[in-house]
């Protein structure tokens, strides 16, 4: 007698397990969201305490990495999901690896806070206020996205991108001119770029969390910003 294979649609545990899941994933995302946003501001009002915070936090953020990356083998191993069930799951480790990192990116940011002077160049120092804004705005947009599974609002991100570069390299030109001009201490210059490097890894990780969302719901890996669901980017 042929015995039929539950899937987790099926199985209430199964469906218990992906929903507690769920809620940790968002639980990381919000605490990753609140480490960048403390790393902002610990920047932008050269906050040490602040700062310290960020790097205290990291513990928590990296036991949960550790908590659900376990939980997804487990839950792979037990109950055998098949369909969007398992697309969920991957894109569950995938997502967390992606937030993990993210946190990283604020901890190195908020470690450069304290070898930043009181203030840079107004050109500068606003150019840097843009760039970590609208790192926030796209991670908040991405996480808002997958919280309510809506690949079109999480499309919208990578319309941020072409300005997320532009505003990374007139950074760089604006440093390294003000450098020249004695404008700016050159020891200042490496604090501030490891700063900008992480903002835009956190811009390129925002961006990652929406194609996992679009794998997530369409099952489709979108890589190079195609049509997908009625958006292009």
């Amino acid at each position: 007698m042929r015995t039929q294979r539950l899937t987790m649609k099926d199985d209430m545990y199964g469906s218990s397990v992906l929903r507690g899941l769920r809620t940790e994933l968002l639980t990381m995302g919000s605490l990753v969201q609140m480490a960048y946003s403390k790393a902002r501001t610990a920047v932008l009002l050269r906050n040490e305490k602040v700062a310290e915070e960020v790097v205290r936090g990291d513990d928590v953020i990296d036991d949960m990495e550790l908590e659900l990356d376990e939980k997804c083998t487990s839950v792979i191993a037990r109950t055998q999901p098949v369909a969007k069930d398992l697309r969920f799951i991957l894109t569950a480790v995938r997502m967390v690896l992606d937030l993990e990192r993210i946190a990283d990116e604020a901890v190195t940011i908020g470690r450069q806070v304290s070898h930043l002077p009181e203030a840079l160049p107004a050109e500068l120092e606003q150019d840097l206020a843009r760039y970590m804004q609208l790192a926030f705005d796209m991670l908040d947009t991405s996480l808002g996205a997958f919280r309510n599974e809506d690949v079109n609002a999480g499309m919208t991100v990578f319309h941020s991108t072409d300005e997320s570069v532009r505003l990374l390299l007139a950074i760089y030109e604006k440093l390294m001119d003000a450098v020249r001009r004695n404008l700016v201490d050159p020891g200042v210059a490496v604090p501030l770029i490891l700063i900008v490097r992480s903002i835009d890894r956190i811009c390129r990780r925002s961006e990652n969390i929406v194609e996992h969302l679009c794998f997530m719901c369409d099952g489709i890996t979108v890589k190079h910003r195609v049509k997908l669901s009625g958006s292009e980017a």
